[in-house]
């Protein structure tokens, strides 16, 4: 009996008797190999998370030596380099800095460009950088402009980031 051949009747019976009946043994049949592919991405996934873990602590145990045992070495090469994050704007004279962003700043050898938050801003053009301003803090934005002026005072970055702090 084709579809169209079919009663309403039969047609209610299909969607409310056998394709539930169909489904119960579906599930039953599929059910211990779902569980066990559940059972092995949350191994894998633990397994993931123990390794990021200890990474996590061998890095900070090599950050904590060097702060808090000056003979200690720096991090080395080899080691994985900071992320590009952006650090407090502080200057040694006003206030004194937290001994971790000290630390990170000479340890990583960190300079004024990579504390941007615009990632690799010495290699890029100006008409590359201008675009991105609008999306700064203000705080991020007087960073730019700060080491802009000192370093190359390309004219269209500094004028942007002036009218972006006045708009502020």
């Amino acid at each position: 009996m084709s579809e169209h051949d079919k009663t309403p009747a039969s047609r209610l019976a299909d969607v409310f008797i056998y394709a539930p009946i169909g489904l119960a043994t579906e599930v039953l049949e599929t059910f211990p190999r779902l569980v066990n592919r559940g059972r092995e991405r949350v191994r894998f996934v633990r397994l993931v998370g123990q390794v990021a873990v200890a990474k996590g602590q061998q890095k900070i145990a090599s950050v904590y030596e060097h702060v808090f045992e000056p003979g200690a070495p720096a991090a080395t090469e080899s080691d994985e380099p900071a992320p590009n994050v952006a650090m407090p704007d502080v200057e040694d004279d006003d206030v004194e800095q937290p001994i971790v962003v000290r630390h990170l700043r000479s340890a990583y050898d960190l300079d004024e460009a990579a504390l941007l938050a615009i990632p690799d801003y010495d290699s890029l053009a100006a008409s590359q950088v201008v675009p991105r301003l609008a999306g700064l803090t203000p705080d991020e934005l007087e960073a730019v402009r700060a080491y802009e002026a000192a370093h190359r005072a390309r004219r269209t970055i500094l004028g942007r980031v002036a009218q972006l702090q006045q708009s502020a």
